[in-house]
């Protein structure tokens, strides 16, 4: 279950590209800005390196977006229209940020060299950057992800060299391109190498982006169930039955419901609740003093486990009590604790309410 908690750990490293919502307007906005920064490093009429630069860093990239989608990733759900666009718009921040150390730079010196090499660097930067996330995407074709990911900023370079030859050099641009697919390459070769049952750390960060993104666990499932230990444990379940004769169950599984989304153990607990109210039994499913490494990690041995859950609790003929103990409630510090005596069986509840509660090490129970 090791995997499955380390999964989770990750969701800290998560973001979004300022201004993806926006993302045409952005991209517009970022272009100009760069031929603006142009126009101080060159210490010429900004029109030009607008005007070209808004089409070069612009609608080119929306243009090769379209291209990309519907000729290369078509079949890839994660790789969206949407999304290649905020990770072009991702692109034109690091242009910019070279730009503007650039174009100070080279407004101090008086010379443009300085301009124009922070921007060779930020398109090998990007080649890089996009060829891996894209390839990190398309789990079915690496080839066609980092295909992808090569093309859109080869088209900027050349649109570069070919509307500005005298300010761009064709072969630097050529160069730049080639020693970021290089670097770009030897990444890849390390990120795909098996860590262990043949799983690498770049295929499992792409099962997690399909899992998080298109809700397809399939993937992901299957890698962790190669890289996981064997789990057991004993679910307690109460039956209760009230005056008018509908009973109600509250289960607490030794089970975490983890790690995100659909993925694993996460809907155990609906899965319970919506099967046993289809044998008109009302479900309370609690989580007991469990952490990410009691996850399941694949969504069918949930289905599973909540079929031999219900199937005991709906077969169950046990002698109904009708005394219950009741612990007043008592406060240690911000913790409250609820306690109760069921047919033998104690069973204590923690709470921080109304403030967020963290998962509750075993060492409790």
């Amino acid at each position: 279950m090791q995997p499955t908690s380390s999964m989770a750990s990750k969701y800290r490293f998560l973001f979004k590209v300022p201004g993806s919502g926006y993302a045409y307007f952005f991209l517009i906005l970022t272009g100009m800005l760069m031929g603006l920064l142009q126009g101080v490093a060159a210490h010429i009429n900004y029109l030009y390196p607008v005007l070209y630069n808004v089409l070069v860093n612009g609608l080119l990239p929306i243009s090769v977006n379209v291209f990309s989608k519907r000729f290369i990733l078509k079949s890839f759900r994660v790789t969206s229209f949407r999304r290649l666009n905020h990770l072009s718009l991702l692109e034109n921040y690091f242009f910019l940020a070279g730009a503007s150390v650039g174009a100070l730079i080279s407004y101090l010196e008086n010379s443009a060299q300085t301009y124009t090499i922070m921007i060779y660097s930020a398109l090998s930067l990007n080649i890089f950057i996009r060829t891996t996330i894209l390839t990190t995407f398309t789990q079915g074709s690496l080839l066609r992800g980092y295909l992808s990911g090569f093309i859109e900023p080869i088209f900027r370079g050349l649109g570069l060299a070919i509307l500005y030859p005298d300010f761009f050099n064709s072969t630097a641009i050529a160069l730049s391109a080639c020693l970021g697919s290089v670097f770009s390459a030897f990444s890849l070769f390390i990120l795909l190498r098996p860590i262990k049952e043949d799983v690498s750390p770049l295929r499992l960060a792409g099962g997690f982006v399909n899992a998080l993104l298109c809700g397809d666990e399939s993937f992901l499932e299957n890698m962790l169930e190669r890289l996981s230990s064997e789990y057991s444990g004993t679910s307690e379940a109460f039956l209760f039955r009230r005056i008018d004769g509908k009973k109600i169950a509250v289960i607490i599984p030794p089970y975490h419901f983890g790690p995100f989304r659909s993925v694993g153990s996460s809907m155990l607990n609906a899965y319970i609740e919506n099967k046993l109210q289809k044998y008109g039994i009302e479900g309370i499913v609690l989580k007991g003093c469990t952490g990410h490494h009691a996850n399941l990690v694949s969504n069918e041995q949930s289905k599973k486990i909540c079929e031999e859950i219900v199937k005991n609790v709906t077969n169950s003929y046990s002698v109904f009590s009708d005394t219950i103990c009741y612990y007043p409630q008592s406060k240690y510090g911000r913790v409250s604790i609820l306690g109760l005596v069921l047919d033998g069986k104690t069973i204590l509840i923690p709470t921080l309410h109304p403030e967020p509660m963290e998962d509750l090490p075993e060492i409790i129970s």
